[in-house]
């Protein structure tokens, strides 16, 4: 029986498994051909080590442009979150491999030497490379403090974008010129092939694919305001469409194309509505920043390009217990919702006890709905709500979600039931910590959403 469990786990992880053999294949092989090409060649071994590197770390700069493409199929197995965080790990790779480039080049080359590191009486090509190297570094040192130097998302991702193209060319052209490497025929080719594997990732994701969603765009049928800084946006598609189906708190990505002089910007939202009902799909969406504060501006008859679903917070994806637990705060609650009126809408008999966290009673959304549902018990519903800065007639929870509350209500689930929990990135923390430190079993805490329900969520080219 043991090894028949370790069977079916075995063949649920194969496509990530695939995918990840399929990616450092592909990563690797420039390498191992140069490694081939140049085994039995005269040179020194430094230069060697250095040329191969730098090759590495080329294959790796392309393959990025192709894990930033949102390719569902690369997606599916691992949610967008973690590929974009493999994104982020591969960055640094790539940059730490190109650091030890010219270092392991001026460490063995008899011409130059260590000139080659501070001077700049060089050929020009040598210069392009140092350049190419500069850029580099502050790609990626902005990409990892952009919040620290408080550098707005778009204008960041536009000047990234535009430094990731000039850096693939001209790491290119110094290495054709510079580099014995890429004078071998099969391996230029091979490179070749791999910056137009990239064009190709790059232009899907800015060009083709937006085209194609823009041909079937949305149309919004009905905007609704939930509670003082929260509305509800609803889609209907083309009519002679259905809407792309998704798997209940699954995300999509959402461009808004309404009056003269709002912006068109792409943001991440959570799906808020049940797939039971593909007649129309919605997303609550909080004030919280300078697009979102725009929300209350749009207008019926607004049209919307919707790219996804993606994602695999999801209790459709996991293991289905009897129970059940869903934790919120604020509108976190947005997948969770999708969550419950899926469960709502197919008759599902989970025990669910949802946990919401809010500052006062007029911030809770969807009250009405998930007081009917709490009457109706479809599906059997028990239902917390927290306030941190509740009134004096408040009856209920007060405080914080913490380890008192969640003993409290879960007493006799712990061990048994699945979480799923979305929030704000302390309270996300804070209830992971908790469970562990309750013994939950890690298998049944899927992976928490840091609030795809608004425009903050780590996002990446």
């Amino acid at each position: 029986m043991m090894s028949s469990k370790v069977g079916l786990q075995a063949m649920k992880r194969s496509p990530e498994i695939g995918r990840i053999i399929a990616y450092f294949f592909i990563i690797v092989s420039p390498m191992a051909i140069f490694i081939a090409i140049n085994f039995k060649t005269q040179g020194p071994f430094l230069v060697k080590i250095a040329d191969g590197s730098a090759l590495l770390a080329f294959a790796i700069f392309t393959m990025q442009f192709v894990l930033s493409a949102r390719l569902q199929w690369i997606e599916r197995p691992f949610g967008l979150d973690r590929i974009f965080r493999f994104h982020k790990l591969m960055a640094i790779v790539a940059a730490s491999l190109l650091l030890v480039h010219p270092v392991m080049v001026a460490a063995g080359d008899e011409e130059f030497g260590w000139s080659l590191l501070f001077s700049f009486r060089l050929p020009w090509a040598v210069l392009l490379g140092k350049a190419t190297l500069f850029t580099v570094m502050v790609t990626a040192i902005v990409g990892l403090c952009r919040r620290i130097f408080k550098i707005e998302f778009q204008k960041w991702l536009l000047s990234h974008n535009a430094l990731a193209i000039l850096i693939l060319i001209a790491g290119f052209v110094h290495g054709s010129i510079v580099g014995p490497d890429l004078k071998n025929h099969v391996l230029r080719g091979y490179m070749v092939f791999f910056i137009i594997f990239a064009a190709l990732a790059y232009g899907y994701q800015k060009i083709v694919r937006p085209f194609f969603s823009w041909l079937r765009a949305y149309r919004i049928v009905d905007v609704k305001q939930e509670s003082p800084d929260t509305w509800t946006l609803t889609f209907a598609p083309q009519p002679d469409r259905r809407t792309t189906p998704f798997k209940p708190g699954q995300f999509h990505f959402l461009r808004l194309f309404r009056g003269k002089g709002l912006p068109r910007e792409e943001h991440p939202f959570s799906i808020s509505s049940s797939p039971a009902k593909p007649e129309t799909l919605s997303s609550t969406i909080k004030n919280s920043g300078d697009f979102t504060a725009l929300i209350p501006q749009t207008t019926i008859g607004d049209r919307a390009v919707l790219i996804g679903p993606y994602g695999r917070f999801s209790y459709l994806l996991y293991e289905n217990p009897a129970t059940i637990v869903l934790i919120a705060g604020g509108i976190g609650i947005a997948p969770l919702m999708s969550m419950l009126r899926h469960m709502r809408d197919t008759g599902a008999t989970n025990n669910v006890v949802l946990i919401y966290a809010n500052k006062t009673e007029r911030d809770i959304v969807f009250k009405s709905e998930l007081d009917a549902m709490l009457h109706a018990q479809i599906p059997p519903l028990k239902m917390v709500h927290v306030l941190s800065r509740p009134d004096e007639s408040w009856q209920g929870e007060r405080g914080h979600i913490n380890e008192t509350i969640i003993q409290r209500y879960c007493t006799h689930t712990l061990q048994s039931a699945a979480f799923y929990f979305c929030g704000p990135a302390g309270m996300i923390e804070s209830v992971k910590k908790t469970l562990i430190k309750l013994h939950v079993p890690r298998s049944r805490i899927p992976r928490p959403l840091r609030f795809m329900a608004t425009s903050t969520p780590a996002r990446a080219a």
